[in-house]
């Protein structure tokens, strides 16, 4: 009986011990996790372009492409609200929106597509010395006492009338920073000396966020999406975005020989913009915007499909939670359906585990560090406009190391290890982890291949700017 008692005694000991057992230890800091973006009051995983338009139906704001659906397409932008003296005004503004959004409520596919609506240059500032020409590099002046107050009107009865539709979730603007720096530039130089692009991102809140009270009052749901131009606007313009859609499209003229060009610039910039909204707080997350384009000016060839896989899954890796690319207009037919649709398509695969748990604190590599120079200066800022000043070459201001990755779990408990390599030349690469229980057997999901942890160790080789996805699962 004693030996029965002892037993059971020693038993209980054992359990309560187990039970107490620490959780598997990290082997870095964890980072503060970015929340989801949401539709219909459910986190989403944005995937989808500028535009939905089928090809050679560009000025039809109601055409959806139903490859884009098929392809994962989940979101999109929708025209932009202007006033009547605006040269785009009946083809890309109210008139045009609404007729879209009506026309698309006997279409299914409007069900599967998140919009947000554009504020235009023209509502935005005072675009009477703009000329007929609406984009980047016009002088936009900053509204009038009088005009703000009729801009005002405008946008409140346009978003009144927007927030009866659920598929319309936000607000955007195009690189403010380039809408207003003519204007900037010719009156306050002296500022702009001093202070830089910090003064900048000021005088960006100053004179555009006027929009951003209205939009709360009277569609309180929605969001507030700008593209930001700049990776150093970034932090100081916070005010202006919920989520902040940050673009960077890496140049590379087509008679370069340099494999690629350096898309590295969008680690860079994906890295920047999810440092400047964990840095803000307040629920802020990051959508990305990567180049999806073959129909432009001989500065940029067209990306090959294994490029296309980089540009879409690099800013997922740096924390991003969504993907926005740039956009299908400037798109081929050809181009859609051997680049950008595949490449969409094999993200979405992965939506579910990108709104899973964030456990990147228990994976580490062998190139966790940049080991050559090129990914450890990168330009002040990159303007994304013809003619105008990039920046000097400094020091990153964030890291982006030879490899960048992410792990996600599921909620059916299976994990996946994302994984891209940020080099212009092949590495070869050793994991660590400390997720707890057995480890499976290792499936990277792109190619098919079959890999196993060996002793907690996972080691496999990257070409130059390869992405792997590997899921596996973690037994008792």
């Amino acid at each position: 009986m004693m030996l029965k008692n002892l037993a059971l005694i020693l038993s209980l000991v054992l359990l309560a011990s187990c039970a107490h057992q620490p959780a598997a230890r990290a082997l870095k800091a964890k980072q503060a996790t970015l929340p989801p973006v949401l539709f219909n009051g459910k986190p989403f995983f944005p995937i989808g372009a500028y535009d939905t338009y089928k090809v050679g139906e560009g000025g039809r704001l109601y055409s959806i492409d139903p490859d884009f659906i098929a392809a994962g397409g989940n979101f999109a932008d929708l025209g932009q609200l202007g006033v009547e003296s605006a040269p785009n005004y009946r083809t890309h503004s109210q008139p045009a929106i609404f007729e879209a959004l009506e026309k698309m409520q006997s279409n299914p596919d409007y069900e599967k597509v998140a919009f947000i609506v554009g504020l235009g240059f023209a509502i935005l500032m005072d675009a009477s010395e703009a000329g007929n020409k609406i984009g980047h590099g016009q002088m936009y002046k900053p509204l009038s006492a009088a005009k703000l107050e009729q801009h005002k009107q405008i946008l409140a009865e346009a978003v009144q009338k927007l927030r009866k539709y659920p598929n319309v979730i936000g607000y955007t603007m195009d690189e403010p920073e380039n809408l207003i720096w003519a204007y900037y530039k010719e009156h306050h130089w002296d500022e702009w000396e001093r202070s830089k692009d910090a003064g900048l991102s000021k005088k960006m809140v100053e004179w555009l966020n006027w929009t951003k009270p209205i939009i709360r009052l009277h569609h309180p749901e929605a969001k507030l999406f700008p593209i930001l131009g700049w990776w150093t606007t970034y932090e100081h313009s916070a005010e202006m975005y919920d989520v902040l859609i940050a673009n960077q499209y890496p140049g590379r003229k087509a008679a370069d020989p340099e494999f690629s060009g350096p898309l590295y610039q969008v680690s860079y910039d994906a890295a920047m913009a999810v440092a400047a909204a964990r840095k803000n707080g307040a629920d802020r997350t990051v959508v990305y915007m990567p180049p999806m384009f073959d129909i432009i000016n001989s500065d940029y060839a067209n990306r090959s499909y294994k490029e296309q896989l980089y540009v879409n899954f690099a800013p997922v890796t740096r924390g991003c939670m969504g993907i926005h690319g740039w956009r299908l207009q400037r798109c081929s037919q050809q181009h859609r359906q051997e680049v950008i649709y595949p490449a969409m398509k094999e993200l979405s695969k992965y939506s579910e585990y990108f709104l899973g748990e964030w456990l990147d604190e228990h994976i580490a590599s062998d190139h966790d560090y940049a080991s050559v120079d090129y990914l450890k200066e990168f330009e002040e800022r990159v303007r994304l406009v013809e003619s105008e000043e990039d920046g000097k070459m400094q020091e990153a201001r964030v890291e982006v190391p030879d490899l960048s990755y992410c792990l996600r779990r599921h909620s059916d408990g299976s994990y996946l290890l994302l994984a891209v390599n940020n080099r212009r030349e092949a590495i070869r690469v050793k994991f660590n982890t400390s997720l707890p229980g057995r480890l499976s057997e290792v499936k990277e999901n792109l190619s098919g291949r079959r890999l196993h942890w060996e002793q907690r160790q996972l080691e496999d080789r990257f070409e130059p700017f390869a992405v792997h996805a590997y899921i596996f699962n973690s037994g008792k």
